[in-house]
């Protein structure tokens, strides 16, 4: 289960990563 936890973790900081790029390139502060 811990490294699932990991996972989940390091999923969701790439996915707020890709929404910060998204959001800077579109230039819509989120």
């Amino acid at each position: 289960m811990p490294s699932f936890d990991i996972v989940s973790e390091v999923d969701l900081q790439e996915a707020r990563n890709a929404v910060d790029n998204a959001s800077r390139e579109v230039g819509v502060p989120f």
